[in-house]
């Protein structure tokens, strides 16, 4: 997720943010102000690019056979994604597509030097070095075109739980909205496959792990990669992704005591949803894939998508290691752990660490995070 998601939101898009959310206290309407103005200026711009390129995007056609980076957020989604794109066969949803959906194929190279002089140049949250080329959510183009999507609730963090609901379980959405987020979806992922001239896309956007159903429901035949993680390191990752994120957008006073019952529900609600939903994937169609393992044998790890999947590596196994060595001096984030982040886990998230064959913690030294052999019940026979 961006320092600044919002840097070319339209004014369209934020009126319709607004009023569905109009809590927004009086002293954080500089900040509103700043975060809107770049968008504001870009509305004829948009005008421009639909008009003449909103046929050619409708008939683009994506392809039938997607693959989809499934995982919690702070699972090892993005290193993953970044080292599958370096294999030119495949195409993505760039970053700087994702900050400027409605106006990047016409208007991509002219407002990159714009854009390029006001972006981070490592995300918060973890320190991984940003570009404009490097991939990116899915979601983080949806905050810009459209009303429906959990990501708002960083402006509005007292909604967390409810826009989880709506948008991330798809509680309670209505018939209308439900289709215009399918729609806003497919035109982010058909403008992708247009600027990626045609190639089948890999996708990632942690809020998927939920969505099982409707990307069924769009993509019968998509494939699957499951990322898998240590869920207490998991757990404290994403705690500080909120502490890195959130100062920047918010325009509402909030507790975080509050966010961190919220996010932990969210942490169980998606992970119980998608042991319920991975179910309805074919076994053809889905792998496992270990963070640890992925760290520690990275072209192996790639190597054993490819024949899950029955790809051809050919050609990519020298982007993959020139992607690792450029990245060869990164380390984690080191996070301890409180006694009450102990408690947490066992309490709400035994069932993952059963499934995915982690032991439990057993103390308040954290474990190294290194899966068993064990997968846990129900799973050992299905990879």
């Amino acid at each position: 997720m961006l320092t600044n998601g919002y840097t070319l939101n339209t004014f369209a898009n934020w009126k319709r943010i607004l009023q569905a959310s109009p809590q927004i206290e009086p002293k954080y309407i500089p900040k509103l102000i700043y975060l809107a103005s770049t968008g504001m200026l870009t509305a004829p711009l948009q005008r421009l690019e639909n008009k003449r390129f909103s046929k050619t995007i409708r008939k683009t056609q994506i392809h039938e056979n997607p693959i989809f980076i499934m995982g919690f957020w702070r699972t090892g989604t993005t290193h993953l994604h970044n080292l599958l794109v370096q294999d030119s066969n495949y195409g993505y949803l760039s970053t700087l597509h994702s900050m400027m959906p409605g106006l990047i194929v016409n208007n991509g190279k002219i407002l990159r030097p714009l854009i390029q002089t006001i972006f981070p140049k490592i995300r918060p949250m973890d320190n991984i070095a940003l570009t404009l080329d490097a991939p990116q959510e899915e979601d983080i183009a949806l905050m810009n075109i459209s009303p429906h999507t959990f990501y708002h609730y960083i402006l509005f963090p007292k909604k967390m739980r409810f826009l989880f609901e709506k948008y991330g379980l798809m509680h309670k959405i209505s018939p209308n909205e439900l289709e215009e987020w399918r729609e806003n979806y497919l035109y982010i992922l058909r403008t992708a496959t247009y600027l990626s001239d045609g190639k089948p896309l890999i996708l990632k956007s942690p809020s998927h792990t939920a969505h099982t159903p409707q990307i069924l429901g769009l993509f019968p035949k998509a494939r699957f990669i499951e990322m898998r993680r240590n869920p207490l390191s998991v757990w404290l990752s994403f705690l500080h992704l909120h502490r890195s994120i959130i100062p920047a957008h918010h325009l509402q006073d909030f507790s975080w005591k509050t966010l961190e019952e919220d996010a932990l529900h969210i942490f169980e609600k998606t992970m119980k949803k998608w042991l319920k939903d991975r179910d309805t994937i074919s076994e053809k169609n889905i792998t496992v894939v270990y963070y640890e393992d992925l760290i520690s044998s990275p072209l192996k790890i790639l190597n054993r998508i490819y024949e899950k999947f029955g790809l051809s590596s050919k050609g990519a196994k020298p982007y993959w290691e020139a992607y690792l060595k450029s990245i060869k001096g990164y380390r984690n984030n080191h996070l301890a752990p409180k006694p009450d982040d102990f408690q947490t886990v066992k309490k709400h998230l035994a069932f993952l660490y059963e499934a995915w064959g982690y032991p439990l913690p057993k103390s308040q030294i954290p474990q190294s995070a290194r899966h068993t052999t064990q997968r846990g019940k129900g799973f050992q026979n299905r990879f």
